[in-house]
């Protein structure tokens, strides 16, 4: 008796160090299989055997390798569905922006309504920075392409033929005057010329009754003399209506024409202008008085205005950083102007600064074939000084800054995220990513601040 009591509690004693080996090794399926089964209170026993009819009944042997327990699979299933695993990088070193974003970080927008918004959107391209230095400037008209169109005699107006805006060509008369100063030029230069036809004929009879010796030596070089005089006259007579702007041998045509006509011209005085262009100044009417010391001494102002200069002032730290040549961006500054741009070069940098600007006059010759710039008009200029290529830029409206950091919004399906950059270089219009975005993102470009507005909006109603 005594040895059949010892036996049991052999058996169980082995049992249970099975039982409890099996569960600290998590092998709870193999002691089963074992026969070996577990309570809720720890306790251990014999599975029962519903199969001792047959032994072989879902006998499926120990297990085997490879086979994973219930709650290894378990395990394994979670770890796929949290993400636990971690996200490989291209190595990019602009960045992809996070290979999941958070809901907080996007904005729902469909493509018409960020149309409706005017949301531009751009793909983020190398290009070039350009550094640029920009200055206060205005219209002025080309010095080279404008003239006025004095009064060089005395006389009265009598015909006016251009009106204010009319077109001039180089050499058409605009206005008569009626001049007895000119009609004293014209005679003496006509009376000049008729002496000087009878003095030749007078020196060429001396000369040959000199060389045959028939008259005095006297009256030969006489002869000469008066001759020369006659030329110097009739020359001195010319250049003062060349002075007067009148063709010598129109003037001498017009006289004869006048006496087979029975008329005078000779009061006559046409003023041409010396220059093509527009007329924007118109001085006197018909009936003026000009010339005298009290009267007008200008007709008209004509100006070509196909060419216009912007009159620069850059300051001296600035001016090493410039040259002539070099093209220059123009925009209207002033109010009511409009978005009116040009572009043109610098022709002049004066050696000379402004005692009390302390800056130096630079002038920049356009374009105006379009007549869209009016001399007067304030503009701003930007000279380029420097261009620097880079990878990845976007335009400058693009960057917002979201709890102090640069970011951009990048479409993703049927909406923007916030995606985090780093920023480089920039100027006027575009800047330099240095991280956070790779060639090919598509940003918003324009209006940008109404996504960040929609932004704060949805994570304040997520914080709710």
């Amino acid at each position: 008796m005594r040895l059949f009591l010892k036996s049991v509690l052999v058996a169980t004693g082995a049992a249970v160090g099975a039982l409890l080996v099996a569960q600290s090794l998590d092998l709870y399926p193999a002691a089963k299989w074992a026969g070996i089964d577990s309570s809720v209170d720890g306790s251990a026993h014999a599975a029962p055997d519903d199969n001792a009819s047959d032994p072989h009944a879902n006998d499926d042997g120990p297990p085997r390798n490879g086979d994973h327990s219930e709650s290894e699979a378990h395990d394994h299933e979670g770890d796929a569905a949290t993400g636990s695993g971690h996200a490989e990088t291209d190595g990019n070193d602009h960045g992809d922006g996070d290979a999941s974003h958070s809901e907080e970080d996007v904005v729902r927008m469909s493509v018409d309504k960020a149309a409706k918004a005017e949301i531009e959107i751009q793909e983020a391209v190398s290009g070039k920075i350009v550094r640029r230095v920009t200055a206060p400037g205005v219209i002025v008209a080309n010095p080279d392409r404008m003239a006025h169109v004095p009064v060089k005699v005395v006389g009265t107006v009598i015909e006016m033929r251009k009106r204010l805006g009319e077109e001039v060509t180089a050499g058409e008369v605009v206005a008569v005057l009626d001049s007895r100063e000119v009609a004293g030029a014209k005679s003496e230069y006509l009376t000049a010329i008729v002496n000087l036809e009878l003095q030749e004929t007078n020196f060429n009879r001396a000369k040959v009754l000199w060389d045959k010796r028939i008259s005095a030596e006297a009256q030969y070089l006489q002869a000469r003399a008066t001759h020369i005089e006659a030329k110097l006259r009739a020359d001195l007579a010319r250049q003062k209506l060349i002075a007067l702007n009148l063709d010598p041998p129109q003037v001498d045509e017009s006289s004869k024409k006048d006496m087979a006509a029975g008329e005078s011209s000779l009061r006559r005085y046409e003023i041409k202008s010396l220059v093509g262009g527009r007329v924007i100044d118109r001085k006197v009417e018909v009936g003026s008085s000009v010339g005298q010391d009290s009267d007008p001494k200008e007709l008209y102002t004509v100006a070509d205005l196909s060419t216009v200069w912007v009159e620069l002032a850059i300051a001296t730290g600035l001016l090493e950083e410039i040259h002539e040549g070099e093209p220059v961006a123009i925009v209207a500054s002033g109010e009511g102007e409009g978005d009116r741009r040009g572009t043109g070069k610098i022709v002049f940098i004066s050696p000379l600064l402004d005692p009390e600007t302390r800056s130096a006059r630079v002038i920049a010759e356009i374009d105006n074939s379009s007549a869209v710039w009016r001399p007067g008009t304030y503009v701003t200029a930007s000279i380029a000084t420097e261009e620097e290529a880079v990878d990845i830029r976007v335009p400058r409206d693009s960057i917002q800054l979201i709890e102090g950091k640069d970011v951009v919004f990048v479409r993703v399906g049927e909406g923007f995220e916030k995606r985090e950059v780093k920023i480089g270089k920039s100027d006027d219009d575009s800047v330099e990513i240095v991280h956070g975005l790779k060639q090919g993102d598509m940003v918003a470009a324009a209006n940008t601040f109404l996504l960040k507005a929609e932004l704060g909006k949805s994570n304040v109603e997520h914080a709710h």
